[in-house]
Order: C-alpha cells, then sequence, then structure tokens
C-alpha cells in the first residue's frame, strides 16, 4: 500500500487496525501477473495536524494509556487505486496501456484536466476484471474507468467529498514526555521482516485459494475428485493456521510495544517450529496444485492422441495383483486393448522409456485403427509402480500375433466408440402442467391426447380412445337429470390417481406422459401431470406438493414450456397460483418466463375465450411486475374437455341426443384446431430450456442443499465411527458407507422397529425400509410417520484405518461442519416456508436412533462413545448457528455453489449423491 506508514501498513495486514475501503486492497483476490495494471491517484487537499496549543494541554495532564501511539495528523484528500486484470490480447492491451497514459497525465496535469475524452476500449467489457480501492465510497463502487474518471474530476473541485488519506502517529513519550509505563516501537528491519512474511503467506494463500476454487478445469473435477476434496480440506486447515499465527504475532507485537517482552522473541518466532510447519504445508499445497496442472496438460495431451485417461487411485488395487485386476476392469479383448501403466514418479525419471512405449502404441493403431488405447495413472496409489508396462503383457510379447489378431477380430466385432450418438432426449417435447385442484388437469391430458390423434369427434368415435390416466366423473344426462357415473381406465393399476378423497388434488405426485406426435419428425411429447395446488390439506401441503413439483422439475434434462391451466370464469384466482408462479421463476430464472403459456379448459361457455379469469390474471402478473410473462393471443390456448367426457360416456353406451352430439363434434374441432396450434407454437417459437447448463438460482440451491443433507450427515457420522474406532481398535479397521440406489418412492417408518447390525463393533440400524405401493407405504402406520429417503445405507468393514491419518479425519470432520453451517443459514435465510432447521433436526434423530442402540443392544460402548461425539458436534452446530446472527448477510449465490461442489467432492458424500441421482433417475423413469 503505497503512503501509509510502516506500522500502520503493518497493523492492517495483521488486522490489527479496521480495513477501510482502500486499505482493503490488502485483501484483492485476483493474481497480479503481466496482464495486470494498476492505476494509482492521490490528491491531497488538506492537512490538520495537532496544534502547540493542544500538545501543550496534554503534557500537562495527567495520562493513563496502553497505547503506545498518538494520532498528530491527518491528511485529507483523495486516494484511488484501479486494478485492472486485461485480456491476453497484445493489441488490446497496447491500446488500452495507451489509454491508461493519457488518463495518467491528464489527471496530474491540471491545465489539460477538463479537457480528456475516454475512448471505447475504456468500456468495461474490454476487462477481464476490474476493481477499485478508494478512501471515498461512491468512488470504490465505479466500474468503469470513465466513471471513475469523471468522479475524480468532481470530488478534485468539491472538497466537501473529501475523506482522509492518511493518519500520522507519533510516540506518545514523544508527545508526553511523563508517561512512566515503558512502551517501544518494532525496529524498522523486525517490522519488515514480519509484514514480509505476511504478506508473502497471505498472497500465496489467496492464490491457492483462487487457483484451487476458482481456476480448475473440468478435467480435473471429472478424474480427481479425491485428491481436490483431500486439496481443500488441507486449504481450510491452512487458512485456519494462518488465523491462529496471526492471532500469535498480534500478540507478540501488542506484549511488545507494551514492553513486555524483547523484540527477540518476535524474531524467535519468526523462524520456529510453527511457521516452518505453516510454510512447509503451504509448500507442499502448492507444489500438489503445480502437479495437478502439470497432469491436466498430460490428459490434455493424451486425449489429442485420443487415449482415454484412467486414474488407478480408489480402485482397491494393491501391488501384487494390481496388473490383473487392471486387465479385468479395463481390457475387453486383448487383441483390441492396451493399457499403458506409470505413474509421476517414472514419468519424469524414465521418460524416454514412456515416450518410447506411448509412440509403438500409437504406431500399432495406425495399422490397426479399432484399438483402444488408455493410460493408467498410478501416481495416487497407496503402493509404488516399479516399472512402466503396458497390459496385457502377453499381446506385447509378439507384436506380429498381435497384429494378425487384432485384424481377425475386427472382421466380427464393430468398433466400439465411447461417445454415444445424439441425444433422444432433443426429439421430446417437454410441457410442465400446473393447476388448482379439481381445475381438470389429469382429464385435460386426455382430452388433449385425443385432440391430436383424431381431428374429429367422428373419428375418434369409430377408433378406441386414448387413455393415458384413468379417469372418473359424473355425467347427468337426459330431461329427468339422469346421473351416470363413467370410469375409464383401471384406476387400480396407477399408484398416482386418488379418486376417494374429495377436494384433495387427485394427483399424488408428478408423473410423465409421453405421446408420440403426428407430423413433427418423430417428436415425442412427454405431459408432465403434477398434484394440484389449493389442497384442502391446507397451505402445508400445496408447500409440500410445490418442493416436489421444483424437485422433479430440477431432474428434467430441459423443458419446453409450463402450461397454467385454469378456468375461464372464475371470480378470484386461488392465492397459491401467485406462490406457484414465482417459486417457478425462483428455480428456473426470470429469463424462462417467455416459455410460460395459459390453457384454458371449459371454453365453451365463454366461446373459447379466458372470460371473467383474463382480467384476474393480468392484473395478478402486473403486480408481481413480470413484464415478460403475458397474456395474449399467441401465448393463450382454450379448449373444451366435455367432448372428451362425450367420447369416453358413449364407450360405455350412455346416450345423447342429436342437439348435444352436435355441439360436442363443433367443441371437439375447436379444441383440436387449438391442441395443434399449441404445440406448433412451442416447438417452432419458443427456445429450449436447457436446465442443467442454466440453472443457477436460490431456488436450485436449496434443492441442491436438501438432497446433500443426509449424504453429509451419514458422511461426518461415519467419520466419527472411524475416528473412535482409531483410538479404541488395535487392528485399525474402519467402516466405508455404501449406499444403495432405490428404484421405486420408498420411505423409512420412524414407528416401526428397526433391525440393528454389528459392523466392526458399532451396532447400525438397518435401513428397513418400504416401498410405497398402492398409494400408501407397505405398513399400516399413519402416514405423518413416514420419512421419504433418496436411497439405502450399507456399510463394509476395511481392514485398514480410514485415511491412514487421525487428524486427516478431523479435518475432513471440520470442513462438512462448516459447510452444514452455511447450508442451514443459507436455508433459513431464504426459504421462507422453511419452520425448522433441516439439519439440526436430522442431526437430533442421529442421536436419538444411536441411543435407542445403546438401549437395546450390548455391548454399547461404542456406540455410546458415539453419542458422545454427535452431541459435542451438535452443540458446536447450534453455538455456531447462534453466532450467525439472522440480520447477517446472506452467504452469496456463487459462495453456496462453491460450497455444494467441495462438499461433493468429498468421496463418501459424492457417492451417496451419485446414489440420489440414479435413484431419481429411476423415479422419473417409472414416472
Amino acid at each position: 500500500m503505497i503512503d501509509v506508514q510502516d506500522e500502520l501498513r503493518l497493523n492492517i495486514l495483521l488486522k490489527l487496525a479496521p480495513r477501510t475501503e482502500f486499505t482493503s486492497f490488502i485483501d484483492h483476490l485476483y493474481p497480479i501477473d503481466e496482464y495486470t495494471r494498476i492505476l494509482f491517484y492521490t490528491y491531497l487537499s488538506r492537512k490538520e495536524e495537532l496544534s502547540k496549543k493542544a500538545e501543550e494541554q496534554i503534557k500537562s495532564s495527567m495520562l493513563r494509556t496502553d497505547a503506545t501511539h498518538i494520532i498528530t495528523g491527518v491528511s485529507w484528500g483523495i486516494y484511488f487505486v484501479a486494478v485492472l486484470q486485461l485480456p491476453p490480447d497484445t493489441t488490446m492491451v497496447e491500446t488500452i496501456d495507451i489509454t491508461l497514459e493519457n488518463i495518467k497525465t491528464s489527471l496530474f496535469d491540471d491545465d489539460n484536466f477538463e479537457e480528456l475524452t475516454l475512448n471505447e476500449p475504456d468500456e468495461p467489457q474490454k476487462f477481464i476484471n476490474m476493481k477499485v480501492y478508494s478512501n471515498i465510497p461512491t468512488l470504490a463502487r465505479t466500474t468503469s474507468l470513465t466513471d471513475a474518471y469523471q468522479k475524480i474530476r468532481h470530488f478534485k473541485v468539491n472538497d466537501i467529498e473529501h475523506r482522509p488519506i492518511n493518519y500520522h502517529l507519533r510516540v506518545i513519550k514523544e508527545i508526553y514526555p511523563q508517561q512512566t509505563d515503558p512502551t517501544n516501537t518494532v525496529g524498522i528491519r523486525c517490522n519488515d521482516q514480519v509484514e514480509q512474511r505476511f504478506l508473502e503467506l497471505l498472497t500465496t494463500i489467496k492464490y491457492l485459494d483462487s487457483s484451487i476454487n476458482d481456476n480448475m478445469s473440468n478435467v480435473l473435477r471429472e478424474y480427481f475428485k479425491a485428491q481436490l476434496c483431500d486439496i481443500n480440506i488441507r486449504l481450510l486447515v491452512i487458512k485456519k493456521k494462518y488465523e491462529d499465527e496471526r492471532k500469535r504475532f498480534v500478540t507478540l507485537l501488542l506484549d511488545w510495544r507494551q514492553a513486555y517482552t524483547g523484540i527477540s522473541q518476535i524474531e524467535e518466532a519468526l523462524n520456529d517450529e510453527q511457521q516452518n510447519i505453516l510454510i512447509k504445508n503451504i509448500d507442499d499445497l502448492k507444489q500438489d496444485q503445480q502437479d495437478l496442472k502439470a497432469k491436466e496438460q498430460l490428459i490434455n495431451n493424451l486425449q489429442k492422441q485420443e487415449i482415454q485417461y484412467w486414474n488407478a487411485a480408489g480402485r482397491d488395487l494393491n501391488q501384487f495383483d494390481y496388473e490383473q485386476k487392471v486387465e479385468q476392469m479395463l481390457i475387453r479383448d486383448d487383441g483390441l486393448d492396451r493399457v499403458l501403466c506409470s505413474n509421476n514418479t517414472l514419468n519424469k525419471t524414465e521418460s524416454p522409456i514412456f515416450n518410447k512405449l506411448r509412440d509403438e502404441l500409437l504406431e500399432q493403431r495406425k495399422s490397426n485403427p479399432n484399438l483402444r488405447l488408455t493410460y493408467a495413472d498410478f501416481s495416487y496409489c497407496s503402493f509404488p509402480v516399479s516399472n512402466i508396462i503396458i497390459l496385457p503383457q502377453n499381446q506385447m510379447k509378439n507384436k506380429e500375433d498381435t497384429r494378425k489378431q487384432s485384424t481377425s477380430i475386427q472382421a466380427i466385432h464393430p468398433q466400439i466408440c465411447d461417445t454415444p450418438a445424439s441425444s433422444s432426449q432433443d426429439d421430446i417435447v417437454n410441457i410442465l402442467l400446473l393447476g388448482e385442484s379439481g381445475v381438470g388437469k389429469s382429464t385435460f391430458i386426455n382430452a388433449f391426447v385425443n385432440y391430436l390423434t383424431y381431428n374429429t369427434l367422428n373419428q375418434a368415435e369409430l377408433n378406441k380412445p386414448v387413455v393415458l390416466i384413468p379417469v372418473s366423473f359424473m355425467i347427468t344426462v337426459g330431461d329427468n337429470f339422469e346421473e351416470h357415473m363413467i370410469q375409464f381406465g383401471d384406476a387400480d393399476s396407477t399408484e398416482n390417481e386418488d379418486f376417494d378423497h374429495p377436494g384433495q388434488s387427485v394427483t399424488q405426485h408428478c408423473k410423465s406422459y409421453i405421446f408420440h406426435l403426428k407430423h413433427h419428425n418423430g417428436k415425442r411429447l412427454r405431459i408432465i401431470d403434477t398434484p394440484g395446488f389449493g389442497d384442502t390439506r391446507g397451505l402445508d401441503r400445496d408447500d409440500f406438493n410445490m418442493q416436489h413439483i421444483l424437485t422433479y422439475v430440477n431432474n428434467l434434462t430441459h423443458l419446453n414450456a409450463v402450461c397454467f391451466l385454469l378456468k375461464p370464469n372464475v371470480t378470484r384466482l386461488n392465492s397459491y397460483f401467485r406462490t406457484c408462479i414465482t417459486q417457478l421463476l425462483a428455480l428456473l430464472g426470470t429469463h424462462f418466463d417467455t416459455n410460460i403459456i395459459f390453457c384454458f379448459t371449459n371454453g365453451r361457455s365463454t366461446f373459447y375465450t379466458p372470460g371473467n379469469t383474463g382480467p384476474l390474471l393480468r392484473v395478478m402478473l402486473d403486480s408481481l411486475s413480470m413484464n415478460h410473462v403475458i397474456l395474449k393471443k399467441h401465448n393463450t390456448f382454450c379448449f373444451d374437455s366435455e367432448s372428451f367426457r362425450y367420447l369416453v360416456s358413449r364407450q360405455q353406451s350412455i346416450a345423447f341426443n342429436d342437439l348435444d352430439k352436435q355441439e360436442y363434434e363443433m367443441s371437439w374441432s375447436n379444441s383440436a384446431t387449438e391442441s395443434t396450434r399449441l404445440i406448433n407454437y412451442i416447438i417452432n417459437s419458443l427456445p429450449v430450456y436447457h436446465i442443467h447448463n442454466q440453472l443457477k438460482s436460490i431456488k436450485h440451491a436449496q434443492l441442491e442443499i436438501i438432497h446433500m443433507i443426509r449424504p453429509i450427515l451419514e458422511a461426518m457420522k461415519n467419520i466419527l465411527r472411524n475416528i473412535i474406532l482409531f483410538d479404541n481398535e488395535p487392528s485399525k479397521i474402519s467402516i466405508k458407507l455404501c449406499p444403495k440406489v432405490i428404484y421405486h418412492p420408498t420411505t423409512i417408518c420412524l414407528s416401526c422397529d428397526r433391525h440393528a447390525i454389528q459392523v466392526a463393533k458399532f451396532w447400525i440400524l438397518c435401513d428397513y425400509h418400504n416401498e410405497v405401493k398402492n398409494k400408501r407405504p407397505t405398513c399400516l402406520c399413519a402416514p405423518d410417520r413416514h420419512q421419504s429417503i433418496d436411497y439405502t445405507l450399507e456399510y463394509e468393514t476395511i481392514n485398514s484405518p480410514a485415511n491412514h491419518d487421525k487428524n486427516r479425519l478431523m479435518d475432513q470432520l471440520a470442513l462438512l461442519l462448516h459447510t452444514c453451517i452455511e447450508f442451514a443459514h443459507f436455508l433459513m435465510s431464504t426459504a421462507h416456508s422453511l419452520r425448522d432447521d433441516p439439519c439440526l433436526v436430522a442431526l437430533t434423530r442421529m442421536i436419538d436412533e444411536e441411543k435407542e442402540i445403546c438401549s437395546e443392544n450390548k455391548p454399547q460402548q461404542l456406540n455410546s462413545y458415539l453419542v458422545q461425539e454427535l452431541e459435542n458436534l451438535k452443540k458446536k452446530y447450534e453455538n455456531r448457528i447462534h453466532e450467525m446472527k439472522p440480520n447477517q448477510n446472506i452467504i452469496e449465490l456463487p459462495v453456496i455453489y462453491e460450497r455444494i461442489k467441495i462438499a461433493s467432492n468429498y468421496p463418501e458424500v459424492d457417492e451417496q449423491m451419485a446414489a440420489v441421482k440414479k435413484g431419481q433417475e429411476n423415479l422419473m423413469a417409472l414416472n
């Protein structure tokens, strides 16, 4: 920092002095390199100093203070630093440099100050990043040099806006000689050493943080999840040790300034074991990060040569049989597969051999294009590989035989390609159907499909109706108003429709219905039926259904449209309609609003218009300030499902008069025309919204976190088990979580007894689960005693200590606890429908389960230890949550996504999340 006194600069670095807008430059997050430019400008308008009279008054007073210095002057004016990160474009850099030079000249030349006009290169988008530091807050918030330049020009002639630039300190004894308490000032050499050390540490940590969390490539994230998780944990430990060291040196400096200790203690501390350990940890992490970068380059080079990369770490290999196991895993055909096995050390020490063997394989593939090449990397395995080898070894002994075998096999087997063909998902049109309970969504789906299948009612009567969903309705016919209950389709065959509870949503959960579209090049239509809102079970049920809908949408690959189904002549809209549309856009983002369409059923009564509902809907949309969610002819469609009811009733021999039939024929024709118009509008006019490529929203983050709560807590509990085993079992065994995918909607009953099994001397409750069949779980306990689960857990005993390091386990536990706390704070701050902290609820239930185990199983010593550790964990959790006051700023969304990524990289969390996602895919396939 320029123009800041040495001791004040050290105080700022060590956080002894508060950081202001411009001194926060010390925390600048971005790396400084050849494409970085720093524009510094300072303007001194006035200087205020302690008067002689005030000095005399101080000298005559009885001063009692622990302070070592006194402020005797303040400099006022403008302090401005702009750090610009330029693009790696030589031409653009030269242009920007010229502009910056002009700015500098103009700022320091008062005669030409008014005349400078900035050019296009000043625009913010020309910079990768621009950060301004200033003592004037409005100047610090500027995002372009044009704006900053104009503000500086304005502030220079309006000194009322000026702020302190510098505070002038003097040793208190110079002003107050009567001060009896001994005080010291840190010598220049010692001051420089401390500042240099902590500046180097802080800069390196910031560089590592940026490299690991912001600039890590997808290649590394794909192949090195365990290593990245380990690196993140070590970085977290380093940050904590740095903070501990900062506090230690703050204490040493304060003690020195108060003359409690000598300067030698500070100098000794700079070279003691704690500093050396921190420096070594940073150096080791930096080396590992650089090794990963080199690994990324290796993988990119291999991919250019069409050689598949395979990380051997975590594959349950050992040095005695790894060759055989690798062959079993990677060699599908001895004549077509080659695996080059090596590691980092061998690649460096035996690089000529590595290059020679790789080139030999590439030459072999020239003569046999079907040859599949893989590089097996043993760098991160627990055992050394002594030689670079190619598997299968029997094939390498005689290359001529290999060529012959490869040629003969090639005639029998087609080429195997790991890259799938273009996804069939592109041929599916996904429409999410939403509406109030009782509006007739299920009937509309059946009607809509029949309108697309048959252009006229006569065609439909000559054929069998298409019934995707069982239907049940009452119809009144004849002069005597005879009532007939019509049921079509097998209502008992579906678990998703409940016709037995009027007022409740008939549709129990989201379900997809896929239908082949005519005249659209083989495209298929998927209509997603959803539980209705306005359920008689109250707002809690509506909230539950909405979260289920959002979770279902979150697992789609893409979405073409959201269709809100309404009746055309309502007197008021259901209050939950507003919540429904706002939560949906909270997940998908406001740029999805153009994909919202409105469909009206029972349109015959309003001559196929929205009727009274239209104005109510416009008022509601206007009140939400949703300028792009519009109700116009092109996105509004009116149907009449009565003609479909007529068709189904005729199938059951219900008689209608000729006038009724004529009206239904007209209704069918209008509805068939609207159906075709709707499909053409969606396919031809609306953009396809690819969900996983575009979702970055608070609601999406909430859904991701909710699914991660159980995996994180289960991983934390298992870490505690392994720490206890590490301390109490001489055999040093550990427990591994084995998540199992579910294939049907599944719950755990909180009332039924669960059987406990013993794993490595721990009693563990089995995940005894109920598959939901025929609309309810297989046990007869109350529905509210059933908790839905995304996967089940089994356990395996490993004959080696977990991660070989208790300290590493403790670090992983701390990282996951910190992540869990941040997730809970984010959820409770943003998900206003949550009444209870879901993490705390789940953690409390875990403790209760362990207490139940202790009361019913013997011996239970290890489980008792686990209860104690879980209760300690809960206490830490509650204390930290309490410290994060409700008015504390919500954690920013990019930070939350980074935390999600880091937690997902932890292997046991990753394996559980993989089971969650696979289970969701299975349920999607069922529904």
